[in-house]
């Protein structure tokens, strides 16, 4: 199986996301950075296989497009999957522009998580390096 990190500002759902996963037999470490820097550090430290990032962080000065495009400056082809309430065109575009691998929307697409992940990482192994 694979492992996973989660980024949500959001401890419940980090944690219902976690079991979810867990549950299908990935290995999952959930976190919600201080700074976009702090999330460069833990992905070097921690390679993931795939990362579930939220959009919206209301506490922080960042948003998961700042992470985005941190994710996409060091580690082009890690498969990311959005999972977010937002459903606005424009802002789902950008994340789309920068090679997001999928979208889930909240709540109703949690049941289709694993899913896309094993789909996503199909098609990652697939198409090799990027």
């Amino acid at each position: 199986m694979a492992t996973i990190l989660v980024i949500d500002d959001s401890d419940m759902t980090r944690a219902m996301v976690a079991e979810l996963l867990a549950q299908e037999g990935h290995r999952v470490e959930t976190y919600c950075p201080e700074t976009v820097r702090e999330l460069y550090a833990k992905l070097l430290r921690f390679h993931p296989d795939l990362v579930v990032l939220d959009l919206q962080f209301n506490e922080y000065e960042y948003d998961g497009l700042d992470l985005m495009n941190t994710i996409r400056e060091g580690w082009r082809s890690l498969p990311v999957i959005l999972l977010t309430a937002n459903r606005d065109p424009e802002i789902l575009g950008e994340f789309q522009s920068r090679r997001v691998n999928a979208v889930l929307h909240k709540p109703e697409g949690l049941p289709c998580l694993h899913g896309v992940i094993e789909s996503v990482l199909s098609i990652s192994a697939d198409s090799g390096p990027q």
